[in-house]
């Protein structure tokens, strides 16, 4: 019989907005981004996540870089070769391509978004090269309402830029699904070239979260293999040959190569003591922090087993759920199962 009172937790992993409920730990160790990784996850949780500019702000002044002679810290992206599908920033299913001749060609590997030529052509081209900046076309509403509108912004930026632009202003940067949304934007346009929604994201978070928030400094990503991502901790006179950088702002380096610093993080549970089905529980979560615990190894469940055990609980409600084919086991987080413990 199920239990009256029923425990359920909340692991501040998953609570992107509030640093109060993650720990982070500041390494001073001189390893390699894998074996920063390694030391993460065997002494803490990961290497650090980031999703927002409020969080880059929040570790900034979390610790004082002053003092410390490293350029840069070791955060927890990492290129993935194997994810080149292409995406609509808007979240639309991309069902219509119009590339133009030998598009896309992903020169030197750094073109992963996409400009609408005049003609109504696709070119991908590099994010947030300074030397390519462009106008770009917004819409707020949705097809589904018949309230879609277009926004045709005369202001030239990065695609990056151009983003997050739309973001604040309107709903996104415009996803064409049809020949005869391609004509309208045309129309809009008038001719130019501009940013459109296109896009694909090649990186990955090491504890798997979702990678949607990135703070690339100018030209940056710009190198072509075995790719991992350092945080700006100084503004360097003369960043790598071309520009001062911005403190705070992401470059990538050689994963090999040693790095003075890197930050780790681990979690707080909630726990919760309420008597509460499954997806009460859930809502509850959601409602109240973000969602139900992710585990992923054998150290987190004996954790938590004693973390129940000092509460005086003996069971607990975590976020592992089958789809609705029943053919797989999904967190409901959205982070990668990669890890059971029947």
């Amino acid at each position: 019989a199920q239990p009256t009172a029923i425990y359920f937790i909340k692991t501040a992993l998953c609570i992107l907005l509030n640093h109060h409920d993650k720990i982070f730990h500041f390494m001073e160790k001189d390893l390699t981004w894998p074996e920063a990784q390694s030391y993460c996850r065997t002494h803490h949780k990961d290497l650090v996540s980031i999703h927002s500019k409020e969080e880059v702000n929040t570790i900034l002044k979390e610790y004082t870089y002053k003092n410390i002679s490293a350029s840069f810290l070791w955060i927890g992206l990492q290129e993935n070769a194997s994810k080149d599908q292409w995406l609509w920033t808007s979240g639309e299913t991309v069902n219509f391509y119009n590339w133009g001749f030998r598009q896309p060609n992903k020169f030197k590997m750094h073109e992963h978004c996409v400009l609408m030529s005049p003609s109504g052509e696709q070119h991908d081209y590099p994010c947030n090269n300074p030397r390519y900046t462009f106008y770009f076309v917004c819409f707020s509403g949705s097809q589904s309402s018949g309230e879609m509108k277009y926004h045709y912004i005369k202001e030239k930026k990065s695609w990056f830029g151009a983003r997050d632009t739309c973001r604040e202003r309107y709903t996104d940067l415009v996803s064409i699904t049809s020949q005869q949304e391609l004509e309208k934007i045309r129309n809009i346009t008038g001719g130019k070239k501009v940013w459109i929604g296109l896009y694909q994201n090649p990186w990955r978070w090491s504890n798997g979260d979702e990678s949607s928030f990135q703070y690339w400094d100018t030209n940056e990503p710009n190198n072509r293999a075995d790719i991992c991502v350092g945080m700006w901790l100084k503004s360097l006179p003369n960043k790598r040959g071309r520009h001062r950088n911005e403190i705070g702002k992401w470059a990538d380096f050689g994963c090999n190569t040693s790095q003075t610093y890197f930050l780790c993080y681990e979690d707080i549970y909630i726990f919760v003591q309420e008597s509460l089905t499954w997806p009460d529980a859930q809502n509850y979560c959601r409602t109240h922090h973000k969602d139900l615990v992710s585990i992923h190894s054998k150290e987190e469940v004996k954790l938590l087993l004693e973390k129940l055990g000092e509460v005086g609980a003996n069971f607990a409600w975590i976020g592992l759920q089958e789809n609705a084919n029943k053919d797989q086991w999904l967190w409901t987080s959205g982070e990668t199962v990669n890890f059971y413990n029947w």
